[in-house]
């Protein structure tokens, strides 16, 4: 383990209503930076749309294997994707305690 690398460091605990909010919100964004329709990454993840609009509102959990759907509809690895959703749940707990956010980390545009 080393201890700059911020993936090598406790997750921190959160709501589980507030884990699936911080997943659904990732899911979109990416999805809106790849320039995805939610209807296209319902198609190319083999999920209906309902379910796709479910996930980024935060009201249904992802299942693993729908995780790993997800991510490669995305073009990403599950392990990216898995580690993009770590930084942003530490991202949002250093936010309230007034940290830095974690986009720069994750390579990722700010909103």
């Amino acid at each position: 383990m080393n201890p700059d690398d911020p993936l090598d460091q406790p997750v921190p605990l959160v709501h589980p209503d507030t884990l699936r909010k911080l997943t659904g919100n990732m899911i979109r964004r990416l999805r809106e930076l790849r320039g995805i329709s939610q209807g296209d990454l319902a198609q190319m993840s083999a999920t209906n749309l309902s379910y796709i609009s479910s996930i980024e509102n935060g009201k249904n959990n992802i299942s693993i294997r729908k995780f790993f759907e997800l991510s490669n509809a995305l073009g990403l690895s599950p392990n990216k994707l898995m580690n993009i959703l770590v930084l942003v749940n530490r991202s949002v707990l250093l936010d309230r305690d007034g940290g830095e956010s974690a986009d720069e980390d994750m390579g990722l545009p700010s909103t």
